[in-house]
């Protein structure tokens, strides 16, 4: 459906228009949130294991399945 006062000076700045760009906004201040708030999973694990460490092994498997 057309509008009709798309010619008219005013017809960018109504109400609605302004609500509009004021939700747009809040939606994307809440996702920066959301994503400032997620936890960034690193993991490092031991550069080199050692022949017969194998609880180290076993800890450095679980923690990168846990990342």
């Amino acid at each position: 459906m057309a509008r009709r006062d798309r010619n008219k000076a005013g017809a960018g700045h109504s109400p609605l228009v302004e609500l509009e760009a004021e939700l747009r906004a809040l939606e994307r201040k809440r996702r920066e949130a959301i994503v400032d708030a997620q936890p960034v999973r690193r993991f490092e694990g031991p550069k080199r294991v050692a022949p017969g460490s194998w609880a180290e092994l076993e800890s450095a498997v679980y923690l990168e399945q846990a990342a």
